[in-house]
């Protein structure tokens, strides 16, 4: 177990789920959602944001909990 890692993961994760329940909840608190809905239209800019910014953290911290488990050190 590698407590670094899971530590990470666990923040990384945290705040891909805290985008997801924000973009849900008040996505008029997001302000890089309307920056990106501005640049590349209302839905090109919510995919992207979704996918930076909800569904990557998500992945990736789970990735690190899982490697950091196993005894991996990813730093």
């Amino acid at each position: 177990m590698n407590t670094i890692t899971i530590v990470a993961g666990a923040a990384v994760f945290s705040f891909g789920l805290y985008n997801a329940i924000l973009r849900r909840t008040a996505p008029d608190k997001l302000s890089r959602l309307k920056a990106m809905k501005d640049l590349f239209g209302d839905k090109n800019g919510d995919t992207v944001h979704l996918l930076a910014y909800a569904v990557a953290p998500l992945v990736a911290g789970a990735v690190f909990l899982f490697a950091g488990s196993q005894g991996v050190s990813l730093f």
